[in-house]
């Protein structure tokens, strides 16, 4: 909001004349300290932020302060104002969007949220998730006519694949939002999960995947999620089948999810998934290359002039296994 002085901390509403402004997640207020229609807005705004935390940040900027050129650059003739930075589908840049509705809690919250942009892939098929585990380290998907109209993220750099499973239609603001933070670091997507489904459905196989890696995981996730139908799976290196799921057990809340996310920061839990199952007697031919520079990068082995091939993690893995190369500890 452009235009009170009064900052706020936690989940309210925060001043804000930072030169790094505008952030690609702000929804903002403009105002002035002398300014009625500000003051009135101010409880309803608070709202606002505590409803969003953890979707859209939102600030309040003092345009007779030190937000002043702030406000100027941003053409704020009245007060209050209110505005939102979104960023643009290719991930750089993004534009201002201005906001003319009802100034109610929920009209407001409900725009903003409708403005997050979201890297979560729809996984609609079984043909979605082989394109969305390709994404964490699986085996090339086929091409279908349901992933040409799915616009495909990058390959996620921690190795993980995250699909939220859920019976609503819509993907929650939450879950857009974590996918845009971690956009590049952890692949996104989500499955709806539909009554008499059969064994091919991607939420069935998602959540049978998971339940049979870890049951007493399942439960947990079960107990913490109450009355909602919503799960969320985790899937290391793009092996579902492989004893690569895992159950999210917390709650669905950002801060939650963000801590189970910073254990798979730098790659080093997926790595440990795909060393765990891995012998001399190990089918590698049937590993996946991303799964196979993993498993590589796990054992501290690599080739002459870098691994270009297939063949090439396949035969120094082998060479490692049975003694001829180096392991290095995780």
């Amino acid at each position: 909001m452009w235009g009170g002085r009064r900052a706020t901390g936690g989940k309210e509403p925060k001043e804000t004349h930072h030169p790094s402004f505008p952030h690609p997640k702000y929804t903002t207020k403009t105002q002035a300290p002398w300014c009625g229609h500000c003051q009135q807005l101010a409880d309803k705004y608070r709202k606002v932020g505590s409803s969003l935390s953890g979707v859209v940040r939102v600030v309040a900027v003092n345009c007779d302060g030190a937000g002043s050129p702030l406000c100027s650059s941003r053409g704020v003739r009245g007060y209050p104002t209110l505005k939102a930075w979104v960023p643009s589908s290719s991930g750089t840049g993004g534009s201002w969007v201005d906001y003319a509705g009802e100034r109610s809690a929920a009209a407001l919250s409900k725009w903003a949220a409708s403005l997050v942009p979201s890297r979560s892939d729809a996984v609609r098929d079984k043909n979605d998730l082989a394109s969305l585990l390709a994404r964490c380290g699986g085996p090339k998907a086929p091409s279908s006519s349901s992933s040409k109209n799915n616009k495909r993220g990058p390959a996620a750099s921690s190795g993980l694949c995250l699909v939220l499973v859920t019976p609503k239609p819509e993907t929650p603001s939450l879950w857009k939002a974590l996918s845009l933070a971690y956009d590049g670091a952890v692949a996104f997507g989500a499955a709806r999960k539909k009554g008499g489904a059969g064994a091919d459905d991607p939420a069935t196989q998602l959540l049978t995947a998971a339940r049979q890696a870890n049951a007493t995981a399942a439960g947990l996730a079960d107990a913490a999620a109450g009355d909602s139908d919503a799960r969320v799976v985790a899937v290391c290196n793009g092996d579902l089948e492989g004893g690569g799921a895992e159950m999210y057990t917390g709650k669905l809340k950002s801060d939650a999810l963000r801590r189970f996310l910073r254990g798979f920061a730098d790659g080093k839990k997926c790595r440990e998934k795909v060393l765990a199952k891995l012998t001399a007697k190990t089918d590698l031919s049937a590993m996946s290359v991303g799964q196979l520079r993993a498993a590589a990068e796990a054992r501290g082995v690599t080739c002459d002039g870098g691994c270009l091939e297939k063949a090439d993690y396949i035969r120094v893995l082998k060479e490692s296994l049975s003694g001829g190369g180096a392991k290095t500890e995780l």
